[in-house]
């Protein structure tokens, strides 16, 4: 098997559980030297390369297998555009259309919609340490594994929960309720403290 130059990929096909590319020697604007070539890669995983655009391209390296050239290995200029700065051991798996997997090398997993540049408009994250946090612009959920849970929203507001207690902070609380029963066993006294912006309609309130 030798090995051929780098070709950048200027269109791809897909067909029976394989795709085909349109590979042309790099530095040309436009033609196609080696057409429909093969691609060989690694067994669960199946990918089709966009064509070019201003932001990047793919590459392929082929091989002569036979008189016929292969592709063996791709690489995309634009990943970073996406990934971010990879850290040594870091693995990602990405698209263009900014949608991320990362694999950090320190533990942390995390899934990343509309990434750029290592950022993400909604994300999906495991700490080293097992925690999870899920979040976007409207806000988000983390849970530690200590048994701690917060919700919060954009507007500032947060609910915790774990350590035996439930804890409320936001600039306005309301209940909307015709009847609020609220349970406090004897060891456990329920105090409701009211701050500030407390609203809702006439409230029948059992303790």
């Amino acid at each position: 098997m030798e090995l051929r130059d780098v070709f950048a990929v200027r269109g791809t096909t897909y067909a029976e559980g394989q795709t085909l590319y349109d590979l042309a020697n790099p530095g040309e604007d436009e033609g196609v030297d080696v057409p429909q070539a093969p691609a060989f890669g690694v067994y669960g995983l199946v990918s089709r390369p966009s064509a070019a655009n201003d932001n990047g391209l793919c590459e392929a390296i082929t091989a002569d297998v036979g008189g016929t050239n292969v592709v063996v290995a791709t690489r995309d200029t634009r990943a970073e555009s996406v990934v971010g700065k990879l850290a040594e051991g870091d693995v990602a798996l990405w698209s263009v259309g900014n949608n991320c997997v990362l694999l950090k090398a320190n533990g942390t997993v995390s899934i990343r919609h509309n990434a750029a540049a290592g950022g993400a408009d909604a994300w999906i994250q495991i700490e080293s340490d097992g925690a999870i946090k899920i979040g976007n612009a409207g806000g988000g959920i983390e849970i530690t594994t200590a048994g701690k849970v917060t919700i919060y929203g954009s507007g500032g507001e947060a609910m915790a929960i774990g350590g035996g207690s439930v804890a409320l902070t936001a600039p306005e609380v309301k209940l909307q309720s015709a009847t609020t029963m609220l349970h406090a066993a004897a060891a456990r006294p329920l105090s409701f403290i009211p701050t500030s912006g407390v609203a809702g309609p006439a409230l029948n309130v059992f303790v």
